[in-house]
């Protein structure tokens, strides 16, 4: 998708088009001795350069691309469900095993680190850092919907008409202080929201 690679050229990252040429070459054309950290940030539902399934290809390549000690970061989703309408790439059951490159993975010393995001532990920090204007994500979405409007937006993202959409939900942030507390009080423990402060 253009866009997005305009998008990542905006905030000083070089884009590459996969689908111009190997990937690999293209990055260690810039970076000869490759990188110190890839982040996988798709997960196994990904293409190869004809856009056919490749579920182990990101992964593979990363291992070709980071430099020896270097890491590679996992936040694309790796698990096997069975097959539905919003799992279109799906054969069966999905299964989310690769083949992994150990040997060259091994043999550069490479660490990976990888798992689910515990948003809840998360989210104060990163709130804090947009609240502060040191964080500034809203310019990676291009629409803005209700909530009510979810299907409408996926199917936007999906169709690619969308490059990310904001969902917007129908309270501001005194009513949901107002329904935190309505909550804690027929509990029978009144309490205060508290936001968390990050230091600059």
């Amino acid at each position: 998708m253009p866009e997005r690679l305009e998008k990542a050229r905006s905030i000083g990252s070089i884009p590459i088009n996969f689908t111009k040429g190997d990937p690999v070459k293209q990055i260690l054309a810039i970076q000869p001795s490759g990188v110190q950290r890839t982040c996988d940030c798709v997960g196994f539902e990904c293409v190869n350069d004809d856009l056919q399934p490749d579920e182990g290809i990101i992964i593979r390549r990363a291992v070709e691309l980071t430099n020896t000690s270097g890491g590679i970061g996992v936040i694309g989703v790796y698990f096997a469900e069975d097959r539905s309408k919003g799992t279109p790439l799906a054969q069966g059951k999905r299964i989310a095993d690769i083949r992994f490159p150990l040997c060259d993975f091994w043999t550069k010393n490479l660490s990976m680190q990888t798992g689910a995001v515990d948003s809840k532990v998360l989210a104060p920090t990163l709130l804090g850092l947009i609240e502060s204007g040191r964080a500034k994500p809203s310019f990676i979405f291009t629409a803005e919907l209700g909530i009510e409007d979810a299907m409408e937006g996926y199917r936007a993202f999906s169709e690619h008409k969308e490059i990310k959409v904001a969902f917007k939900f129908p309270y501001d942030d005194d009513s949901l202080k107002s329904k935190s507390n309505e909550t804690a009080e027929s509990n029978g423990t009144s309490h205060r929201v508290k936001r968390r402060k990050v230091r600059a």
